[in-house]
């Protein structure tokens, strides 16, 4: 199903484990006794049940369009409208609040969006493995200085496929990567197609009205994959996401748990958007699971 249910350390020390309900309360998390852990890295893991992102505030999960409460086993905000006439006949829909039908034995939801029924239990993705060495899920011991490695060859060999095939995601440049500053710098960094249209829409905003765009920043004639990578390293660098500042970036660019994460970061490396080597990457992603970045 996904869950991250103990944390080891690269020398294969259990940590600790987390326990869940079906629908992803933590029931328990679970010290190693024998191990002392002085960074709290198991109550700092942003990626527990079904590999979400959890906020230890709220105590709220993020499904990537809103977030859900296990506590209340729904979402706090409803669904789009247009699933009320896909399919009238299923009274289970108009729930516009309702976590993965109501069954998350069989069914999982990674967007918020629409429950599938589950087929196959996929691994855990390589990137939730950063913050320790090695990360079990119901179904996979993930060892990250093996599995990085062997998902970053992947990752290169299928966009050089994609490339080949000339698939729009990694062919077509039509991406803007945009910066919106405040007397103190960068303090937004947004993707569109559209430049003119967005940066309109942003200066009529009452949260972004104040913020400045500055063409002499913008990146153009991006593939989506590229674009994609080079804002949430842009974010990263410029310190945007939930910065405190009114108008930052309140999401990130690219989940870490999207499958393609490793895709887009190795379009920008391969084209020569971004001069990002293997370890530099993993260095990358290891401070923003950290939050060091």
């Amino acid at each position: 199903m996904g869950d991250v249910v103990a944390i080891y350390t690269p020398h294969g020390t259990l940590v600790g484990t987390y326990s869940y309900d079906p629908y992803g309360r933590i029931t328990q998390i679970k010290h190693n006794d024998n191990y002392k852990d002085v960074d709290g890295i198991l109550e700092k893991n942003p990626f527990r049940y079904r590999s979400y992102y959890y906020d230890t505030e709220t105590g709220w999960y993020y499904l990537n369009s809103r977030y859900y409460d296990p506590e209340v086993k729904r979402f706090i905000n409803g669904d789009s409208t247009q699933l009320l006439t896909n399919t009238p006949e299923n009274l289970m829909q108009y729930n516009m609040f309702m976590y993965c039908n109501g069954d998350p034995v069989n069914v999982i939801d990674d967007n918020g969006e629409n429950g599938i029924a589950i087929v196959v239990i996929g691994a855990l993705v390589a990137a939730t493995a950063i913050t320790y060495g090695y990360v079990v899920s119901q179904n996979y011991r993930l060892n990250y200085s093996v599995n990085v490695s062997d998902s970053l060859a992947m990752a290169m060999d299928s966009v050089q496929e994609k490339i080949k095939s000339g698939v729009e995601e990694f062919t077509l440049r039509n991406q803007n990567i945009y910066f919106l500053e405040d007397s103190d710098g960068v303090a937004y960094v947004g993707r569109t197609k559209n430049l003119t249209q967005r940066i309109d829409s942003h200066q009529n905003s009452l949260n972004r009205d104040h913020l400045v765009y500055n063409p002499g920043r913008t990146i153009s004639n991006l593939t989506l994959a590229e674009a994609r990578a080079l804002e949430q390293i842009e974010m990263l660098v410029w310190h945007t996401y939930r910065s405190g500042k009114k108008g930052c970036n309140a999401i990130n660019g690219i989940r870490l748990n999207n499958p393609k994460l490793f895709e887009y970061f190795i379009a920008t490396q391969l084209s020569g958007v971004s001069d990002y080597a293997e370890n530099q990457l993993v260095d990358l992603l290891y401070n923003w699971l950290e939050g060091n970045l």
